[in-house]
């Protein structure tokens, strides 16, 4: 990973704690951590990441984009909602389109597709979408 970013391995016990704490995930699923260049814990995620990251660093940022940001299992999807709605103007007709196309999680294309098209193609999408 670029800019004094890399990833390790889990410990041990950090692993253990990892799987404890999120019931469900994928037991198969090989985790690893962002450290920085001091070697500080940045963020835990699946190994597939490393062959998708590149897209995520290279997200072309705009000046009126809004970051939802959260730790796991805090309520991403109702703030994602929420802040959805606040910012257009309650449309609750809207609802029926999936959230994730209103709300773009970008994780989710890592998270659930060991495909590397699929990321780039989720960052083409977001790449697309109105200010």
């Amino acid at each position: 990973m670029e800019d004094g970013y890399s990833f390790q391995p889990l410990t041990e016990e950090e692993n253990a704690i990892f799987r404890k704490h999120f019931i469900g995930e994928d037991p198969d699923a090989k985790l690893v951590k962002i450290v920085d260049s001091n070697n500080d814990y940045i963020l835990t995620v699946n190994e597939k990441f490393k062959e998708v990251s590149h897209f995520f660093t290279s997200l072309k940022l705009r000046e009126d984009d809004v970051w939802i940001i959260t730790s796991p299992k805090c309520g991403t999807t109702w703030t994602q909602e929420t802040t959805w709605h606040i910012m257009n103007n309650v449309q609750l007709q809207r609802t029926q389109e999936r959230l994730f196309d209103r709300s773009p999680f970008l994780e989710m294309g890592v998270m659930r597709s060991s495909d590397p098209n699929a990321a780039e193609e989720m960052i083409r999408k977001l790449d697309d979408l109105p200010s």
